[in-house]
């Protein structure tokens, strides 16, 4: 289907739309949890000696620990916070944007580029589990965000490697700096880089091309997990929490997690909806030998469906086997995020096996109605729990199955109490140090806007020590107040 120029304007201005509002909310994001304890820390120590400290006692994540330790808000800038976590996601936007154009053909067009790159983001980021953990929060986004982005920016480079579009040398000064940075983000990283790198090798070796720079990688890859991995301080915290290792289980509960985020995803109607429209997209190029740049083998789809659940689970793997529990949320989005660009190349295989075969294609006007619906579909996802609650206007009765319906409702009703709320609650602690109190009343909030917030704010047992040691306080608590909170 040949669009004009003004319906590709159209298409990214839709998409923009669709975008904005996790963009948006980033002005009402106000430090949590691990934001005080970067910022406690700093208050006496610098930069490089609490990466130091630790390496040595606590953890081997280097490149997280020095984004920790120049966390914005340790510099007490509320801005500085907010404006980091828009260059990441404009980041992790652009490391889309490279895989893109890695895959596709020099001559596509910028516009094609940019709707390719939005339509991927706005699909994943509609359906990540935990937001919060991913956009909104800046130590997880500083350490899991940032490594989906760089694994992304190491595959393109690897592609643009392998189609002579970028010269040797550079490539292993670039992929270098990218593995040195992501490894030190964090361990789950090692997983997918060297999947890639292995990857990489075969179709080397089955396209009888030079690989030796792919070798080179592999072995920067080892050097930078073990810089990471033999830190002192990973066995220091591995002796105090007392984990052991239970193979048995930790593959037992890789694959559960594997089953139930793919089953996740594909039950998400904006998913499965792009998913066809992918497909019928890439018949129509594979046929007439368009768009892609990258030599596609011919490889069996049991085979292409077996190796890529394996490749899940084995991501899954390592979190799990240091946890022997199900993984946090901020891994299983990690992990989404790559079960989507499997999905993507996936598709692009099993279309080229059967292209001979036979052929999926969707009329215009059906592609037009199949796209209208995608859209819909981001913005329906209200579901009324209790319909008489509801009735009452208790909002609890409202269940947003969709990040999009879910981010624009709070950026409309909530963000601003939300806002108003943590400012006076700022204020009132504050004051409190001026005045030489050790503890002080934080009243509870009745609005818990969890897309940007991970704390309940009317939890009245929750334990906020590093928000305390940051303000010199000995205690910060939530009562509950008898009267209405403003």
């Amino acid at each position: 289907m040949n669009l004009s120029k003004k319906q590709e304007y159209l298409i990214i201005a839709g998409l923009l739309v669709l975008i904005f509002p996790f963009f948006a909310l980033l002005a009402y994001v106000h430090p949590q949890g691990d934001d005080f304890f970067f910022a406690y820390k700093m208050q006496s120590q610098g930069v490089f000696d609490f990466v130091k400290e630790m390496y040595f006692t606590w953890s081997g994540r280097y490149s997280s620990m020095f984004l920790g330790a120049i966390d914005p808000f340790a510099y007490n800038s509320i801005f500085g916070l907010r404006f980091s976590l828009v260059l990441l996601q404009l980041f992790t936007i652009f490391s889309i944007f490279l895989l893109v154009k890695s895959i596709t053909t020099k001559k596509t067009s910028l516009t094609k580029l940019l709707i390719a790159t939005l339509s991927f983001y706005i699909v994943f980021i509609n359906s990540t589990i935990s937001l919060f953990e991913f956009v909104f929060w800046y130590p997880v986004a500083s350490a899991y965000q940032l490594a989906v982005a760089l694994i992304t920016i190491f595959l393109s480079l690897v592609l643009f490697e392998n189609q002579n579009r970028l010269s040797v040398n550079i490539f292993l000064f670039l992929t270098a700096v990218v593995i040195f940075i992501t490894i030190g983000l964090i361990e789950l990283s090692i997983i997918p880089l060297g999947i890639i790198s292995v990857l990489n090798i075969w179709a080397n070796i089955k396209l009888k091309k030079n690989f030796y720079p792919s070798i080179v990688i592999v072995v920067i890859i080892i050097g930078f997990s073990l810089l990471m991995i033999l830190a002192p301080g990973n066995y220091i915290r591995h002796d105090m929490i007392g984990n052991t290792i239970n193979i048995k289980l930790s593959i037992t509960l890789s694959i559960q997690m594997a089953i139930y985020t793919i089953g996740y995803l594909f039950q998400n109607p904006v998913f499965v909806l792009s998913s066809i429209l992918f497909i019928s997209f890439t018949f129509l190029k594979i046929k007439n030998n368009q768009s892609f740049s990258i030599t596609i083998p011919r490889i069996k789809p049991w085979l292409i469906f077996l190796s890529s659940f394996v490749i899940i689970i084995f991501i899954f793997l390592p979190s799990v086997l240091i946890l022997k529990h199900l993984p946090p949320s901020r891994v299983i989005n990690f992990v989404s995020y790559f079960i989507m660009i499997i999905w993507v190349f996936d598709i692009v295989l099993i279309v080229n096996y059967y292209k001979n075969t036979f052929s999926f294609s969707i009329q215009k006007g059906v592609v037009s109605i199949l796209v209208a619906t995608t859209v819909i579909f981001s913005f329906s996802g209200v579901i009324i729990i209790d319909k008489n609650e509801f009735a009452h206007g208790n909002y609890k009765s409202i269940y947003f199955n969709g990040n999009i319906v879910k981010a624009y409702y709070i950026l409309l009703f909530e963000a601003g109490k939300h806002d108003n709320h943590m400012n006076k609650r700022d204020a009132i602690i504050r004051n409190a140090r001026k005045n030489g109190k050790a503890g002080v009343q934080i009243y509870p909030f009745k609005h818990n806007t969890s897309l940007i917030n991970f704390i309940n704010l009317n939890e009245t047992n929750y334990s906020f020590n590093w928000e305390a040691k940051y303000y010199n306080l000995d205690s910060i608590y939530i009562e509950p107040r008898k009267k209405q909170s403003p």
